[in-house]
C-alpha cells in the first residue's frame, strides 16, 4: 500500500522524498532534479500546478517535495513523478512515486482493533454522546428562544480518538488497582477478563466528563460584560441588566 496523507498536511523530508547515489552506493546531488504532483483519483494523471517544480535539497542526495496538502483535494490516489539528470547535458531519468489522500476521520476508526471499537461504541452510548444534527448547542447565556441567533449544530461531543485515550486511562486505573494486574491493551484485558469492562468503561466515563467539565468552564468564564441576564428577584419580579453590572453589585456585597 502507498503512504498516506490527510488534507491541510504539510508533507517534510521524511514523505514524498528520493534518494540518489552513485553506482559505489554514496550519495550524490543531481545536476537537474524536478517534480510534478498529479491526481489520479480517476484512473487518468491530471496535472496539479506547474510541471516542473523544484524539490528542497535537505542534504546530499536527499530531495523531497515540500506542498501542503490542498484542504479540499479529493480522496483517493496520486502520484508524483520525478525526472533528474546524474550530469550536464545527460539523459534523464524518471522515478514515480504513489501516495493516497485520505479521511483523517476514517484512518482513525480503521486503526481501531475490534475490542477498541465495539468499547468506544459502548462508551458512546454510556455518555449519552449526541447525534449529528440532532441536538442544539447554546453557550450560555443563550436560551432556547434565540434559536435563530444561535443555530451551531454539533455532532458527537467526544471524537473516537479522544475516547480511545479515555478508554486508555481507564485501564491504567485498573491495572493500578490491587492485585495490580497487567495489561498490555484493552484488548488483552477484555479478552481475559470481558467481565471487567463495565469497570474500564466507568472509569472512561469519568474521564470523559471531567473532560466536558473543562469545556464549561471555558463556558462560564466565556461571557462579556455587556452580556444581559435575567435576574429572579425575591418578590418574584424579573430584572434584566449587564451582567459586568450584577458582578460588581454582588462583588461589593460580598
Amino acid at each position: 500500500m502507498s503512504v498516506a496523507f490527510f488534507r491541510g498536511q504539510q508533507l517534510g523530508p521524511d514523505d514524498l522524498n528520493i534518494f540518489l547515489e552513485d553506482d559505489g552506493g554514496h550519495p550524490i546531488n543531481a545536476a537537474e532534479i524536478f517534480y510534478a504532483l498529479y491526481d489520479y483519483t480517476t484512473g487518468v494523471e491530471i496535472l496539479l500546478g506547474v510541471p516542473q517544480r523544484i524539490p528542497v535539497n535537505a542534504s546530499v542526495g536527499h530531495y523531497y517535495a515540500s506542498v501542503i496538502i490542498p484542504l479540499d483535494a479529493n480522496f483517493g490516489s496520486y502520484r508524483v513523478r520525478w525526472k533528474f539528470r546524474e550530469l550536464i547535458g545527460g539523459q534523464i531519468h524518471e522515478v514515480v512515486q504513489e501516495f493516497e489522500v485520505i479521511d483523517k476521520a476514517t484512518s482513525l476508526v480503521s486503526s481501531y482493533t475490534s475490542a477498541e471499537t465495539d468499547l468506544i461504541r459502548r462508551l458512546r452510548i454510556l455518555t449519552r454522546d449526541s447525534h449529528p444534527d440532532r441536538n442544539y448547542h447554546f453557550r450560555p447565556p443563550a436560551h432556547e428562544s434565540t434559536i435563530n441567533q444561535y443555530n451551531q449544530v454539533f455532532g458527537y461531543i467526544w471524537e473516537d480518538e479522544e475516547l480511545k485515550e479515555f478508554l486508555e486511562r481507564g485501564l491504567d486505573m485498573i491495572i493500578a488497582a490491587p492485585p495490580k494486574t497487567p495489561f498490555q491493551n484493552v484488548d488483552q484485558m477484555v479478552s481475559c477478563y470481558p467481565e471487567w469492562r463495565t469497570m474500564l468503561l466507568n472509569g472512561a466515563m469519568m474521564h470523559a466528563i471531567m473532560a466536558l467539565i473543562l469545556n464549561w468552564v471555558s463556558d462560564e468564564f466565556s461571557l462579556h460584560g455587556p452580556t444581559l441576564v435575567t435576574v429572579c428577584l425575591p418578590d418574584g419580579q424579573e430584572i434584566i441588566v449587564p451582567i459586568a453590572e450584577l458582578y460588581e453589585v454582588l462583588y461589593e456585597n460580598s
